[in-house]
């Protein structure tokens, strides 16, 4: 399945020196946007390499969030992010077209459903999200599997000792 973020190619005389584009829609926004990686760099993470015909780097998570519309409000997974769009996991239908905002720690970006898949939706965000927001929910991801494990590991510790507030676990 594709992403929302899949443009045909376009040659580029300086090569990673600048956004291809036609200068028009979410590439005209990129404006100064380094696919060197030196954003990256000065946040101490390694650069998010750009493949492909995607005109942002796709940064694979499975984070939980809310897709927000006039439809109602559906948790649901963020699976990928970029800098132009999103692809959520959302049990149950959500109607291609249909706008909404993914919410997702202090992410909140407006876009349309652009994609269906099953229980998979791409989204085409009407304004580009920052880089920070992209390396944010990148440091999210990264300290939100850590800190699921350790919980895990204390509820168990917990109900082997005895210890457990929970009365389901005793």
């Amino acid at each position: 399945m594709a992403d929302p973020e899949d443009r045909p190619e376009e040659p580029n005389a300086a090569e990673g020196a600048r956004p291809v584009g036609s200068g028009r829609g979410p590439d005209a926004a990129l404006g100064g946007f380094d696919r060197d990686g030196a954003d990256q760099a000065a946040a101490g993470l390694p650069p998010i390499a750009n493949t492909g015909r995607r005109s942002a780097a796709r940064l694979r998570v499975s984070l939980p969030a809310r897709l927000i519309s006039i439809e109602g409000e559906r948790a649901c997974v963020l699976v990928n992010l970029s800098r132009t769009g999103a692809m959520v996991a959302v049990e149950g239908p959500v109607r291609v077209g249909e706008n909404a905002v993914l919410s997702c720690a202090e992410l909140e970006a407006f876009g349309e459903v652009v994609r269906a898949d099953g229980g998979l939706y791409a989204m085409r965000f009407d304004d580009l999200i920052s880089e920070a927001e992209v390396i944010a929910i990148r440091r999210l991801y990264d300290n939100f599997e850590e800190r699921e494990r350790r919980s895990l590991v204390d509820t168990v510790r917990d109900w082997v000792t005895g210890e457990s507030g929970d009365e389901r676990l005793k």
